[in-house]
């Protein structure tokens, strides 16, 4: 009957350890994945922010690239305006001058 008992307390032990075992194991298990997770979280979030870093640079580069054709358009405005007033301004002194002789 001890010998029995002295097994029975063997074997809940054995038992017992082996469930600590399989805990601790299931724990870094847990732990690994959590962490691969975590990693993975963080590679889509860096690989998000460098989208929309990307996509608000092309936007600046849009927005720039637009002002400075609106500066050049503006500036060949006013050098075809100041270029006809000149050209005008010359006819009329030719016409002044033809109706001066007349």
């Amino acid at each position: 009957m001890k010998k029995q008992i002295l097994r029975s307390e063997k074997e809940h032990k054995r038992i017992e350890n082996n469930q600590k075992s399989e805990i601790i194991a299931l724990r870094e298990i847990n732990e690994a994945v959590k962490q691969d997770m975590e990693s993975q979280y963080n590679s889509k979030l860096i690989f998000e922010y460098d989208k929309y870093s990307a996509s608000q640079q092309e936007k600046i580069d849009v927005i720039d690239e637009y002002e400075n054709k609106l500066i050049k358009l503006a500036e060949a405005k006013d050098q075809i305006l100041q270029k006809s007033s000149e050209e005008y301004a010359d006819k009329i002194k030719t016409l002044e001058l033809t109706i001066q002789k007349v």
